[in-house]
């Protein structure tokens, strides 16, 4: 009876033992799916346990739907992200630790409802600040997506318009021209996910587009204007000192 106790107890620490083991180096990505926004920003976590070094490359299966891409690493604290080809590098100086890596998504103002971009995460990691010869990758993915509405008409195109309306200055265009603008920009605003068909938010995202085109920019004079204009005006005093001296020449 003793050594069934010692047997079953040696059994539990192993199994406690390796769940530990699975839970301290299972990799996972949160969220593995998530719903965003044209225009929107969105962030993938890629947590991968306790490591003491990493490499990695970034791929997304729809380029289009992405327009800009940044990467951070928390638990090591050296190394670096590569824009120029969505790779990584990092490692520590403590040993292994928890690692997380953060990619954030800026979703292009293009992006329409239904569009998807799978981000795949190829890497290996080592225990070690070395890698073995022989690389071992793994693979994590997230898919990110442009939700719909939920009558599934899609605003995406109206909403990028507004926001580029919202972002001109209106000091810069003339009275009438930024009235009539913003005319359309409060009926577009309104019609916001109160649309009935397809058609109608199409027709007022060409509206909008048409009135921020119709705009009338106020053009300040250019630098060679004003130095015509001063030189006008030089010229101008010069005649009437002389015309003035004329004249009191004629009187003397």
């Amino acid at each position: 009876m003793m050594n069934m106790k010692r047997i079953f107890s040696v059994m539990l620490v192993l199994l406690l033992a390796l769940c530990m083991g699975i839970s301290s180096f299972a990799a996972v990505a949160t969220p593995d799916e998530v719903a965003t926004e044209a225009g929107k920003q969105v962030e993938v976590k890629f947590e991968l346990g306790k490591v003491a070094a990493v490499n990695g490359t970034f791929t997304f299966s729809n380029d289009a739907m992405i327009s800009g891409v940044d990467v951070t690493c928390s638990g090591l604290t050296m190394g670096h992200y590569n824009p120029d080809n969505n790779m990584i590098a990092y490692y520590g100086d403590a040993g292994a630790v928890d690692c997380v890596i953060t990619v954030t998504l800026t979703v292009a103002d293009t992006a329409k409802a239904g569009d998807e971009t799978m981000v795949n995460f190829t890497y290996e990691t080592s225990d070690e600040l070395y890698f073995p010869e022989t690389p071992v990758f793994q693979e994590l993915t997230a898919c990110v997506y442009i939700a719909g509405s939920e009558d599934g008409l899609d605003y995406s195109a109206l909403k990028a318009t507004i926001k580029t309306a919202e972002g001109l200055t209106e000091e810069a265009y003339t009275a009438d021209s930024w009235a009539a603008m913003i005319a359309v920009l409060e009926d577009a605003k309104a019609l916001v996910d109160n649309a009935e068909t397809q058609d109608e938010i199409d027709a007022m995202t060409a509206k909008l587009q048409a009135a921020i085109d119709a705009l009338v920019p106020i053009i300040p004079p250019s630098g060679d204007m004003i130095v015509l204009a001063v030189a006008a005006m030089a010229v101008a005093m010069a005649g009437a000192v002389v015309f003035f001296n004329k004249r009191r020449v004629a009187v003397k």
